[in-house]
């Protein structure tokens, strides 16, 4: 696979997991109105956040093992959204990478 090392760049950034002080601001905000204000909602969303990351990043480990770029463009796009909907901007750039090179190795 031509972008093996590439991959793995992007999986082992895509370890390094944001806190809840780390996130976009404008990001925060805005789940905070939707949640009228309530912060242990956020802490949920941002904690279920966290949990796909870490059911998924094995997935994605597999995948890039058996060579199936169906799967990871798949999960890369999944987490891409997820990161940006909580405000992990770095993450969510990370997880575009990815699913951008699954598709162009597809």
């Amino acid at each position: 696979m031509k972008f093996d090392n590439l991959y793995m760049q992007e999986l082992r950034m895509a370890t390094e997991l944001p806190s809840l002080s780390t996130l976009e601001p404008l990001a925060v905000q805005q789940l905070l109105e939707t949640a009228d204000g309530d912060t242990e909602f956020l802490q949920e969303v941002f904690n279920t956040f966290i949990e796909s990351v870490a059911d998924l990043r094995p997935v994605m480990d597999q995948a890039l093992r058996a060579g199936d770029m169906a799967t990871l463009h798949r999960a890369a796009h999944q987490l891409k959204g997820a990161s940006g909907y909580v405000g992990a901007e770095p993450l969510r750039e990370t997880f575009s990478r990815l699913q951008a090179l699954a598709q162009d190795d597809a």
